[in-house]
């Protein structure tokens, strides 16, 4: 069954309040959701517009299944088919079993945010809260609400719109989408009244290509995901009752988008998931400023940083020598000083360790959005399923990382689903993770022999230590983790990194590491991975190296060592991605 691209015209008269996008501020309890850019249009955003047509279908087909106990099987019901069943944004919640083969999820039918296409007015409503058992108003419950007030009688929003329905399901849904009448608060009172149009395109016009391959022979590639849609990226649970987005793309998400596209094009379940799933081995993508060319790493644990101008600079080899004279009862002198802020001002400003983050300044744009799901049978607000979640919009920025695997067949492949939409993260069928991707040619950065030889000519410049210290910078060799490394035991991870890459032969100087956990959902085997500690990306080693093997150190960077490298883990960094003296 083939992808139908289109829009969903929506035309709006009258006051509207759909709110879980903005935060109200002030003296206002509730506000209407807005473009995060155009603030003057607000947005309907894709779940109310997907529930909106949920409960119109359900209402239509009273034999469907009742909500939150959804039909399993190839044999689903109307509203499981459309819409896919309840908690498929959820995965391991709802076993949908082989009907993931039918589209986002389970789902037949996508649909984004809806934009206003012209600007609109804004007003404050007051109201006061009844009491239901008295009918008499409620002291001290006077509320302000924020809603949208269009000047003329209908105003057009329009959402991206994808489905892969057979005409019969078609038809259905647009019978169910021409009662659709209301969407959002206070619907009872005159509020959000709507209209549905399902406008979609001539299935002779191609869609524009969602993976673009820019390389001619098989290998290795550098991989470019743009966003063209809100993300969330599902990281590890943090306790709170907002649901916090990663702002990294795991090389397993990557993964399991080529072969749902493949799978939605039709391709046989066991070849996709044979070449993607398997024989690729796709790094975490790390977030750059689009159209910058740079190869993203973090930021190395032994950098400094101002806390007044923020500039950084690399003490690697500074600092291991510092701690070598402190061991030797040698004074090291003051802390590092800022060589911008010194030269503005009468006062040393000081370099200071970096704290939390160690991912370069890249921006990327977010929202915290609040949703209610409502059970379609009652019309009311479903129990307990009030849920707030991260959403990134990262306009400007693309997530870039390796590929490593590709062959003639698997680069045929991918030709042939270069249309098909590929979705990434979490609520996809909610209007978040469409992506495109790009596989471009690895740039002459990723020569880790010519990174090295930099990092040694640059640590010439201590040269009167090394003869005190008995160390030789014709020896020094630097190693970034750039992505989480699973080694076993984060303790004995020095070792066992020294001995897979250069089998014993180099000593190990001196260690910046930390410790974090690591855990997600492969999306070809199914199933969640399990929570594993790791070595934490930014982690930092210096080894005296006798000799080195260029091409294994660039395959380390490319395909990574240790455990689950197919997944993300794994990669490496040789030479650090600051000068050991900016600015000297």
């Amino acid at each position: 069954m083939n992808t139908r691209e289109g829009t969903l015209r929506v035309l709006f008269s009258g006051p509207l309040l759909v709110g879980g996008h903005t935060h109200a501020g002030g003296s206002l309890d509730a506000a209407t959701a807005r473009h995060r850019k155009h603030e003057d249009r607000p947005i309907i955003p894709a779940s109310a517009l997907k529930g909106a047509l949920r409960e119109a279908v359900f209402r239509l087909n009273p034999g469907c299944c009742l909500p939150w106990t959804p039909c399993k099987g190839t044999d689903r019901c109307l509203v499981c088919a459309i819409f896919g069943p309840s908690g498929v944004d959820r995965p391991g919640v709802v076993d949908d079993g082989e009907s993931a083969d039918a589209g986002w999820l389970g789902a037949g039918l996508r649909v984004g945010d809806a934009v206003a296409a012209e600007r609109v007015s804004y007003q404050v409503r007051h109201g006061v809260s009844i009491d239901r058992f008295t009918g008499a108003k409620v002291d001290g419950r006077l509320f302000r609400r924020e809603v949208a007030a269009p000047r003329r009688d209908e105003v057009l929003f329009e959402a991206p719109l994808q489905v892969r329905l057979n005409e019969d399901q078609l038809a259905r849904l647009r019978e169910a989408s021409a009662v659709v009448d209301g969407i959002g608060n206070s619907q009872s009172r005159g509020m959000g009244r709507i209209r549905l149009e399902i406008v979609l395109q001539d299935t002779s016009k191609k869609n524009p290509p969602s993976v673009e391959i820019n390389i001619n022979n098989p290998g290795d590639a550098l991989v470019e995901v743009e966003a063209l849609e809100p993300l969330h990226l599902g990281g590890l649970p943090d306790g709170g009752n907002v649901k916090a987005s990663e702002r990294v793309i795991p090389g397993a998400a990557l993964l399991g988008a080529l072969v749902a596209a493949a799978r939605r094009a039709g391709i046989d379940k066991d070849q996709a998931g044979r070449l993607f799933g398997l024989a690729l081995s796709a790094s975490d993508l790390l977030p750059a400023k689009s159209g910058s060319g740079a190869f993203p790493a973090p930021i190395p644990r032994t950098a400094l940083h101002c806390p007044t101008c923020g500039h950084t600079r690399d003490y690697l080899v500074v600092e291991l020598a510092a701690r070598a004279l402190a061991e030797r009862g040698l004074d090291v002198g003051p802390p590092p000083t800022c060589p911008v802020c010194r030269a503005r001002s009468d006062s040393d400003v000081t370099l200071k360790p970096l704290s939390g983050a160690v991912w370069p300044q890249v921006e990327i744009a977010s929202r915290v959005v609040t949703r209610l799901a409502r059970d379609p049978a009652t019309r009311s607000a479903a129990p307990g399923l009030l849920h707030l979640r991260e959403q990134l919009e990262p306009d400007g920025v693309v997530f870039r990382g390796t590929l490593s695997g590709l062959n003639a067949e698997s680069l045929a492949l991918l030709q042939r689903i270069a249309r098909e939409p590929l979705f990434i993260g979490g609520a996809r069928s909610r209007g978040l993770g469409r992506a495109r991707v790009r596989l471009l040619s690895l740039p002459r950065d990723f020569d880790p022999k010519r990174r090295i030889e930099s990092f040694r000519t640059t640590a010439r410049v201590l040269a009167p230590l090394w003869s005190f210290l008995g160390w030789d910078a014709d020896r020094l060799l630097p190693v970034l983790v750039r992505t989480p490394l699973d080694l076993g035991d984060p303790g004995q991870a020095p070792g066992a990194l020294g001995q897979q890459l250069f089998g014993g032969d180099a000593s190990l100087l001196g260690c910046w590491q930390r410790t974090t956990w690591r855990a997600g959902w492969d999306d070809w085997a199914g199933a969640p991975l399990p929570l594993r500690p790791v070595v934490a990306p930014g982690s930092v080693y210096l080894f005296s190296a006798p000799s080195f093997d260029p091409q294994h150190l660039r395959q380390a960077e490319i395909a990574g060592i240790g455990d689950h490298t197919r997944l993300g883990l794994g990669r490496l960094y040789f030479g650090s991605p600051l000068s050991i003296f900016q600015g000297a």
